[in-house]
């Protein structure tokens, strides 16, 4: 009887071993996979962050089978287990308040759509990239700096995502006639339009009336995360449109009248 005992627990043990082996080959592979289908697939967008999450369940559910196997083959009561977590479950609850915050709030986040992998998203000061999400934690790679940001789903209560067009402004002296500086903002539009980050680029006429000068506005479709490029090359543009025509860009001047 103490030998079949032995050969049972000694049956028992590397069984269990196998098992978490398995487990955790099954976790690495699936890693892997996704890490390889989403780098030749060069996939974005809602399919990105739906496939994403559901590997991410699959790598769980292997997880709780292994577990669960592990803890059956060792002769543990599951059902009287799952009854004392369901007790144990309320402490943890209350000491792991921001995990689950942060699993409500991604399930929001992805039922309401928010946003996608390879959207352009602002959040507070930061403009980035969607380059990871998943239930805990959402990652931006920041087109300003180049860094990259891993926020706490939590955290995120609003979050704009960035449109594909923006807004740029041409300035220009009251002493320019209105009919030059709308063929100046033309001749504009039209060397913008040909950058190669530029989908279309619209005149939209005068904007407002400021101190020292006038707006005219442009309306520029481009990538959204190409956006700071393209308004630096604009503005570059704008300079050099300005400086063929042999017109000062406005500033803010003062007259002062002296009399006796």
């Amino acid at each position: 009887m103490d030998i079949l005992k032995g050969i049972l627990a000694h049956y028992q043990f590397w069984l269990s071993i196998i098992a978490i082996i398995a487990a955790v080959i099954g976790w690495k592979l699936i890693k892997q996979a996704t890490e390889r289908f989403f780098m030749k697939e060069n996939m974005e967008g809602r399919r990105a962050t739906n496939t994403g999450l559901g590997l991410m369940v699959i790598r769980y559910i292997i997880l709780a089978m292994a577990v669960i196997f592990i803890l059956q083959i060792n002769g543990v009561d599951i059902s009287a287990l799952i009854t004392g977590l369901g007790v144990i479950s309320i402490v943890v609850g209350f000491a792991l308040q921001d995990i689950l915050k942060d699993l409500l709030m991604g399930t929001y986040i992805v039922w309401d759509k928010f946003f996608s992998i390879g959207d352009v998203v602002k959040y507070n000061d930061i403009v980035g990239k969607v380059i990871a999400f998943n239930i805990k934690v959402t990652k931006l790679h920041d087109i300003n700096t180049g860094n990259i940001v891993t926020i706490s789903n939590r955290n995120i209560s609003q979050i704009e995502v960035m449109s594909d067009w923006q807004i740029i402004h041409v300035p220009a002296s009251y002493r320019i006639p209105v009919g030059k500086a709308r063929d100046i903002c033309e001749d504009i539009r039209n060397k913008i339009e040909k950058l190669d980050n530029v989908t279309s680029c619209e005149f939209q006429g005068t904007d407002r009336f400021d101190e020292s000068q006038i707006m005219y506005r442009m309306l520029i479709h481009c990538n959204p995360e190409l956006r700071n490029i393209v308004r630096r090359q604009a503005y570059g543009i704008i300079q050099d449109v300005y400086e063929e025509n042999g017109i000062e860009i406005p500033y803010s001047q003062l007259d002062v009248h002296v009399t006796k």
